[in-house]
């Protein structure tokens, strides 16, 4: 009875335990199953993994490829702005040591200028007066003919002794003068007391070409013809317009 009791323990022991294990396995077999699907997932989840990364991989090689392509460029057209601002540079400093060369030629000119044109001024001024004194020479020998001539003509073309004296103090009165452009309307007054008494026509002429001349002369130097002596001329010759036709059509001397 005792070896059966035992029996019967053992037996039922032995099938709780190997129900136990039957359950144990069951669930080891299910954590089993459940732990080869995860590994599948995660073995899909590192290949795409793989792939994504293979696929930066490539990306970031080309972004590299093309980093250092640019990064040439770069310093390529670093080099180039460089050379370039160096150039400008060089030509820079080259236009400003050739302006500064420019003003002083232009300086130089201009001192030679004001130079120039003060010595050409004062060489116009010595012609003019060398004209000027040639005139009153000219006038100076007309009037001594105009005298011989007008003594030998007739009573009647003669001028008055008034005239005749009022030309020679005139005449006098101009020698002792300082010699000016003044003076010039002088002989000229003088030369016109002389027109109304003579009579031959080569003398006339040459007085008229003469007066012509020195109008011509005085407006050169003055400027314009003294009002007050263009009337005293027109009264005393009768002359209203002759000198500027004369001069004019270019036949004053």
């Amino acid at each position: 009875r005792f070896i059966h009791t035992l029996r019967s323990t053992l037996s039922f022991q032995a099938k709780a335990e190997v129900e136990l294990l039957k359950t144990k396995m069951s669930r080891a077999e299910m954590n089993l199953k459940s732990s080869r699907e995860e590994a599948s997932w995660l073995r899909e989840q590192l290949a795409d993994s793989k792939s994504e990364l293979r696929s930066e991989k490539e990306k970031l090689s080309k972004q590299t490829v093309e980093l250092k392509f640019e990064n040439q460029r770069l310093n390529e057209a670093l080099k180039e702005k460089d050379s370039k601002i160096d150039e400008v540079t060089g030509m820079f400093e080259t236009g400003q040591s050739l302006m500064r060369t420019a003003t002083r030629k232009i300086e130089l000119l201009e001192a030679k200028l004001k130079k120039a044109e003060g010595s050409e001024l004062k060489a116009a001024l010595e012609r003019k007066d060398h004209e000027i004194n040639n005139l009153r020479a000219q006038v100076k020998e007309l009037v001594s003919l105009t005298s011989s001539s007008a003594s030998k003509s007739t009573s009647s073309a003669v001028p008055s002794n008034n005239v005749v004296v009022e030309s020679k103090a005139s005449l006098q009165s101009l020698q002792s003068e300082e010699e000016d452009d003044a003076s010039i309307h002088g002989v000229v007054l003088l030369l016109v007391s002389y027109c109304a008494g003579i009579r031959e026509k080569s003398q006339q002429d040459r007085l008229r070409h003469l007066f012509a001349a020195l109008e011509y002369k005085t407006l050169e130097v003055d400027g314009a013809m003294n009002p007050k002596i263009r009337r005293k001329l027109t009264s005393k010759s009768g002359l209203t317009t002759y000198p500027q036709v004369f001069v004019q059509s270019g036949k004053g001397e």
